[in-house]
């Protein structure tokens, strides 16, 4: 799920994957991973890259709060780092 809301948050799996401090590859092998056990596409992949398919947008909305929650509970432990999620 971390490197779903990254992607879509981020805006691509570079970006997603220079926040987390993996490599792309190890990104998208996460995204194939999320999709196939949701069994749905959350993302269109095309000549723009990828974009949010409907589902994606839904998934998103359902995680990003708890994600939004994730982040401001590690920046009041202290924990500045990227990548980390737990305090």
């Amino acid at each position: 799920m971390q490197a779903f809301e990254a992607v879509a948050r981020a805006g691509g799996v570079a970006n997603a994957a220079a926040e987390l401090g993996v490599s792309s590859g190890a990104i998208s092998q996460q995204l194939h991973k999320i999709e196939e056990s949701l069994d749905l596409r959350l993302f269109e992949r095309g000549g723009k890259g990828l974009q949010l398919s409907a589902w994606g947008r839904l998934y998103l909305a359902e995680i990003g709060l708890a994600f939004a929650q994730l982040r401001q509970a590690r920046q009041a432990c202290g924990m500045h780092a990227p990548g980390a999620v737990w305090c």
